[in-house]
């Protein structure tokens, strides 16, 4: 008979030289031998490894690590295996072995301890998904916080006071302690690792997503210039670094540091849409569809990329193409309620005869953009409208023959966040876990829509709004307490409303905003009287305004400009110009029908591509490039209102 050592050793030459099925062939003989159990078995786990069976090689290493459990190699190489496969229950007891017998090596507690929290992380996973399969939780992982048992958090702290200087193994604690909730623990840990060398870009990573989460953005940049060597060919690094740009409104800056994280991550769909939207930000519509088009083929989940492919289409004038992405906009980030109906969307079917529902929550300035194209639909067609309750007694005065109702209450609902970018950064800068819907309620009608997508059946290009703007048309009694105001009955003076910023206003959004004393240069022509449309603004405050700069800007008596929207409709249409940024007020002026100089930035493309505003009788569209601000044009402001000083609303002229 052979020596079983002898042909153990002519298994391991066939093994190295490529012939795996002979080399398990030859050891099937030596399976009940205890002396070759161990070396046995983990050839042939080599050997299956080397086939791509997994599963099998994990069998094998289990029992050879069982017949030694004090083989710490042993114990390891079986956690790992089945690490590998996902099996991350069953591979704790071997760390735990292994650790019990070297308990003053860092490297066995960085196992044990990143098998607990990779382990957590799945679980929360499955419960997010309800799916326990590998690939459930590949698209959920992240997508809500892991619970961390007590005991994991305790032997994280046990191992940091240990190993105080161990930078690889204080950056994991940290991923512990942020997991569980312990922020600033968490920001400690990642801190004490960032001199680390080579760097550890988990740490790096963690500790600037951190500051980014905090809005503290000025931070991440100061930490950049001081590590910048550190994490120069770390992708994730490179790309918060970018958000902290971009949220500081430098999109030039921000648009150089993704594309290096993009170098360093050529696939990303999420870099590269970010990409897009920073294009859009530049003005270069083409190429940000581009980028948008690729982002939504891999990630088609995700509703920043549809959006900013709507903004893309829109800045293009592809106006069919922007109204399907509407339903995008919707859903950004969740703060926008969303209906989920048994009854079919409307797609163009013949409406005679049929009972259509249009409901909007996009803002008041949606129902003064898209609201006049509800007296197109066929006057045998029975029209339901749900918005905000403030605008149903504006809707019900404009427009004759619907059905205007306030929208239910909003609920809150949570729904996996549908990105996943690696172990160390389960949380995705664009995106939000949450979602608002509403109530349920009875479906009385056919068919429905979002107001907002209404324009891609009757809108669907720039030809067809030829002729067709117009304005809204409110009855006498609502207009009339407005129009005999003794601020508006001297004939010789223009009344111009005026709006000037934005209550949500960020750095990113200051280039088109003004404030008073800025206005100043306006507000002192002579000849004019400026009537306050800024909602955000009291009726007491414009009067201190007006007293301290010795300026005519007034408010209407009374007039509730933020929830009285009939009123504030009624009063703008006494206007004879209206000059503001981007914003609601300027929409509720086009829908009257004011003649405007609106000022918007080159990323928020409701001109769709023109020098005005398609949607409105007469408003001039003002694009603020990258590089400029809204304080460049205050001289074409000026230039516009002298021009227009003769022109007179038809509610004055009455």
């Amino acid at each position: 008979m052979a020596d079983p050592a002898l042909i153990l050793k002519q298994a391991q030459k066939e093994l190295h030289s490529g012939r795996l099925d002979k080399a398990m062939s030859l050891c099937e003989g030596l399976l009940d031998n205890q002396k070759l159990f161990v070396p046995t078995r983990l050839l042939i786990a080599n050997a299956l490894t080397q086939k791509g069976k997994v599963e099998e090689a994990a069998h094998f290493t289990q029992e050879a690590a069982h017949f030694d459990p004090s083989n710490v190699e042993l114990q390891v190489a079986a956690g790992d295996i089945l690490e590998r496969l996902t099996r991350h229950d069953e591979a704790a007891p071997f760390f735990q072995r292994a650790l019990g017998s070297r308990p003053h090596d860092p490297a066995l507690w960085r196992k044990m301890l990143a098998n607990m929290l990779t382990s957590a992380r799945l679980k929360a996973a499955e419960r997010e998904t309800g799916n326990n399969s590998t690939q459930g939780i590949s698209i959920a992982l992240g997508a809500a916080p892991p619970v961390i048992p007590d005991q994991v958090v305790q032997l994280a702290t046990k191992a940091l006071q240990t190993f105080s200087d161990n930078h690889e193994l204080v950056s994991l604690v940290g991923e512990i302690y942020l997991a569980a909730g312990q922020t600033d623990a968490a920001e400690l840990c990642f801190e004490r690792s960032l001199s680390a060398r080579p760097a550890l870009f988990s740490a790096h990573h963690n500790w600037l997503q951190i500051k980014h989460e905090a809005e503290k953005y000025q931070d991440v940049i100061d930490y950049h210039k001081q590590h910048e060597e550190a994490i120069r060919n770390n992708a994730l690094c490179q790309r918060v670094v970018a958000a902290a740009y971009e949220n500081l409104g430098d999109d030039g800056t921000a648009l150089a540091f993704l594309q290096r994280a993009i170098d360093l991550r050529p696939n990303s769909p999420e870099y590269i849409g970010a990409r897009g939207r920073l294009l859009i930000h530049m003005g270069d519509f083409g190429e940000a569809l581009k980028d948008l088009e690729y982002a939504l083929a891999h990630e088609p989940q995700v509703a920043s990329h549809g959006n900013n492919r709507r903004l893309a289409h829109q800045g293009l004038g592809n106006v069919t193409d922007a109204a399907k992405d509407e339903f995008y906009r919707f859903e950004l980030y969740g703060s926008t309620p969303v209906y989920h109906f048994q009854k079919p969307l409307w797609t163009g079917e013949p409406l005679s005869g049929k009972r259509l529902f249009i409901w909007s929550d996009e803002g008041v300035g949606d129902v003064f953009k898209f609201g006049l194209q509800l007296e197109e639909l066929p006057d045998d067609c029975d029209v339901i409208v749900m918005s905000q309750p403030k605008t149903v007694e504006f809707l019900k005065a404009a427009i004759l023959g619907i059905e205007a109702r306030p929208l239910p209450r909003r609920i809150k609902k949570k729904k996996p966040i549908q990105h996943f970018s690696g172990q160390a950064t389960s949380r995705d800068i664009n995106s939000s876990s949450d979602y608002v819907t509403f109530e349920p309620f009875e479906e009385d009608f056919d068919y429905q829509i979002p107001l907002g997508c209404l324009y891609g059946h009757l809108r669907p290009n720039l030809q067809s709004f030829k002729d067709k703007a117009r304005a809204f048309k409110l009855p006498a009694e609502a207009i009339q307490p407005y129009a005999d105001l003794e601020l508006l009955s001297d004939p010789d003076i223009t009344c111009v409303g005026l709006a000037w910023e934005s209550s949500a206003k960020s750095p990113g959004d200051a280039r088109k905003f003004l404030t008073i004393e800025e206005m100043l240069p306006i507000l002192t022509l002579p000849g004019f009287r400026f009537f306050n449309f800024q909602y955000s603004v009291s009726e007491t405050e414009i009067d201190a305004i007006r007293e301290k700069h010795d300026i005519p800007l007034y408010h209407a008596p009374g007039l509730d400009l933020f929830d009285d929207m009939l009123g504030t409709a009624a009063f703008a249409s006494c206007m004879d110009l209206f000059v503001g940024p981007g914003s609601t007020s300027s929409d509720i002026a086009g829908g009257m029908g004011v003649k405007c100089f609106r000022t918007h930035l080159v990323q928020s493309p409701v001109n769709l591509g023109q020098d005005y505003v398609p949607w409105y009788l007469d408003q001039k569209s003002v694009r603020i490039p990258w590089g400029k601000s809204v304080h460049d044009f205050i001289p074409d402001m000026k230039d516009w209102l002298e021009a227009n000083k003769d022109h007179r609303s038809k509610n004055r002229q009455a």
